[in-house]
C-alpha cells in the first residue's frame, strides 16, 4: 500500500505530480488562484473525524495515563489508514503515550497546517525546531501582531521579541 501519495489526479482530470518543478509545497491544500485576501473558494477542512478520535486519546492519557480505550482511538485511525495496530502493553507511561500520539498526529495531519499547534499544545515547538537545526527562540511560540494591526490602536503592545 502507498502511504505518500507522489501524484494525483485534480479535479479538471490532470494528473499533478508533486516531486520538484513549482509543486512542492508545504500544504496539502491547493490555494484558489481566485482568492481575493483571506476570501477563497475552497472546501478546506476545518476538523476531520481523526483529528476528534486522536484529540480524545490525548485527553484520556492526560487524564489517566496509557489506558485501552486511547490505543482503541489511535487503532480506529491507523486502521482506517491502513496501518498495524498498536497495543497499550507498548505504552508503559503517559510520557511515552504522549509522544507518539504527537507522532500519529503529524503522519495523519501532515500537511493540513495542525502542526504547528500540536507542538505548541505538547510543550515541544521550541525544542523540536532546536533538534532541526532552527534558531528557535521562547518569543517564537508567539506570532508578531500584523503592522497594520498595530498601527490602528496606540494601545496595543507588540509580542515581546519582535
Amino acid at each position: 500500500r502507498t502511504l505518500l501519495l507522489t501524484s494525483f489526479v485534480n479535479t479538471a482530470g490532470a494528473t499533478v505530480s508533486l516531486l520538484g518543478g513549482d509543486n512542492i509545497r508545504s500544504f496539502k491544500y491547493l490555494p484558489d488562484p481566485g482568492a481575493v485576501g483571506a476570501s477563497h473558494g475552497n472546501d478546506i477542512p476545518e476538523i476531520r473525524f481523526a483529528d476528534i478520535l486522536l484529540a480524545h486519546a490525548e485527553a484520556l492519557n492526560e487524564l489517566n495515563g496509557p489506558s485501552q480505550a486511547a490505543i482503541d482511538l489511535i487503532n480506529r485511525v491507523r486502521t482506517r489508514a491502513g496501518v498495524s495496530i498498536l497495543a497499550l502493553v507498548d505504552f508503559p507511561s503517559k510520557d511515552l503515550l504522549r509522544d507518539h500520539i504527537l507522532k500519529e498526529r503529524g503522519w495523519e495531519f501532515f500537511s493540513e497546517g495542525h502542526r504547528r499547534l500540536d507542538l505548541l499544545r505538547m510543550n515541544k515547538f521550541i525544542s523540536n525546531a532546536v533538534a532541526r537545526g532552527k534558531n528557535a527562540k521562547p518569543h517564537h511560540v508567539l506570532f508578531p501582531i500584523p503592522q497594520e494591526v498595530m498601527d490602528s490602536d496606540p494601545l496595543l503592545e507588540q509580542n515581546a521579541g519582535y
